[in-house]
C-alpha cells in the first residue's frame, strides 16, 4: 500500500513539472517607435541574480539576451539608444493533494501531502538611454528544473520566448 501511495506521488510530481506552464507577460510604452533603437547595452547590476543560483547560469543569461538583441539588428555599444536590465528571482511554492484509499466499499483512508517546488521568473526592461524611461518591460514566469545538464538550453528557451513577445509588440 505504502509503495502504491508514493508511486501515486512521484507521478504527480512528474506530471505536475512537465506540464508547467510559461507564463509571459509585457508591457510596452504606448507611442514607442522601436525603429528608432539601433544600439544597446547590457547593464551589469549588483542583485539581478539570486545569490545561491548557479553563476555559470548569470553568464548563460547575458549571453542569450546579448546574442538575442544582435540577433533582433541590435548592434553593442558602449554609447547606446537602449539599455538592457533584467533581474532573476526565485520563490518556493507549494501544491496540495489528497487521495483516499478504498479498502473497500465502506472502509478508507484519507492521505494529504504537499508538493512544494520552486517558481523562477525573468524580467527584461529596455531603457530609452536618452530618456531614462523603460519602454518595454517583460516577464516571464515557470517552474524551475534544477537539472544542471539541460540548464543552457532552458535559459536560451526562456529568452526566445520573452523576446518573441517583444518582437509581436514592436512590430516584428
Amino acid at each position: 500500500m505504502k509503495n502504491q501511495v508514493y508511486l501515486f506521488f512521484v507521478l504527480l510530481a512528474v506530471i505536475i513539472a512537465s506540464c508547467s506552464p510559461i507564463k509571459v507577460l509585457s508591457d510596452v510604452e504606448e507611442g514607442t517607435n522601436f525603429n528608432a533603437y539601433k544600439t544597446f547595452k547590457l547593464l551589469d547590476q549588483k542583485g539581478a541574480f539570486p545569490a545561491d543560483a548557479n553563476p555559470i547560469n548569470r553568464q548563460r543569461l547575458e549571453k542569450a539576451i546579448i546574442n538575442k538583441m544582435k540577433e533582433l539588428n541590435y548592434q553593442e555599444s558602449e554609447n547606446p539608444d537602449l539599455l538592457v536590465t533584467f533581474f532573476v528571482k526565485k520563490e518556493t511554492k507549494q501544491s496540495e493533494g489528497a487521495i483516499r484509499n478504498y479498502y473497500d466499499e465502506w472502509d478508507y483512508v484519507d492521505k494529504f501531502n504537499v508538493y512544494q517546488y520552486k517558481v523562477g521568473t525573468l524580467v527584461v526592461d529596455l531603457i530609452d538611454a536618452k530618456k531614462k524611461q523603460i519602454i518595454w518591460h517583460g516577464i516571464l514566469s515557470r517552474q524551475t528544473d534544477e537539472n544542471i545538464k539541460t540548464a543552457a538550453e532552458r535559459i536560451n528557451k526562456n529568452v526566445e520566448k520573452i523576446f518573441a513577445r517583444f518582437e509581436k509588440e514592436r512590430g516584428n
